[in-house]
């Protein structure tokens, strides 16, 4: 993906957390964005630094809305209705960055389609919403959803990778397991007491994506380097 100037410009302003969900939604963005949402043009030197500083600062939060709204409108975008639709934007964020991660990942054992499970009471809404794009027949990559509000239910090396919410500290044995062959998703970034690899969780309504360094080095799941250096590494 080729960045102009202004876009360079203004992802150096960036936390690294909002380049990260920039970076996974790219491939799966529109290649121009609407007049309508274009950003300004960088401030000129000349300008007086306070106001270059108001400039900046908005157009910084500009970006920041483009990418939720940029990534809301592809977990939605397959499911057109008249009616208001019954998911939280966080759970729609929650389904496209999980089937986007499919891209990044290599499985031990790699097969066709992917398999996404979705356990837990928390997490089968976010397997909805990823069965109605299949249905729709929306999703470039072959992907099946499999949802089970229990954890205990899933046969080892069922998944490639298994979305767990909510978790529990008397689960962390089961998914550590689960974690050797596959890779475990939580809304919960605590690591070293849940068991799993990577959480996807949210700050002002701002994905971030996290990995856990040990649970990784643990299992046989590899994540690509682009993938690694996009987002927050925890030990």
């Amino acid at each position: 993906m080729k960045l102009s100037l202004l876009s360079r410009t203004v992802l150096s302003m960036l936390p690294k957390a909002v380049v990260s969900t920039l970076f996974l939604g790219a491939s799966l963005m529109p290649n121009e964005v609407p007049a309508e949402k274009q950003l300004p043009l960088p401030t000129p030197a000349h300008v007086p630094a306070t106001e270059k500083f108001t400039n900046e600062a908005r157009a910084v939060s500009q970006v920041k809305a483009m990418v939720v709204a940029r990534l809301d409108d592809l977990s939605n975008a397959d499911l057109s209705s008249s009616e208001p639709l019954p998911y939280t934007p966080e759970q729609r964020l929650t389904a496209a960055l999980i089937y986007k991660l499919t891209s990044f990942v290599d499985f031990p054992t790699p097969s066709t389609p992917t398999v996404i499970c979705f356990v837990g009471t928390s997490s089968l809404v976010i397997g909805e919403i990823l069965e109605t794009k299949i249905q729709q027949g929306m999703l470039k990559k072959s992907v099946e959803v499999i949802k089970d509000p229990a954890l205990n239910n899933l046969r080892p090396n069922q998944c490639h990778i298994v979305y767990i919410a909510p978790t529990s500290r008397l689960q962390k044995e089961i998914v550590s397991k689960l974690s050797r062959n596959a890779l475990t998703i939580s809304n919960n970034d605590d690591f070293k007491n849940l068991g799993h690899i990577s959480s996807i969780t949210f700050v002002d309504a701002r994905p971030i994506i996290s990995i856990s360094k040990f649970a990784l080095k643990q299992s046989n799941v590899e994540l690509h380097s682009q993938l690694l250096n996009s987002i927050t590494v925890k030990p």
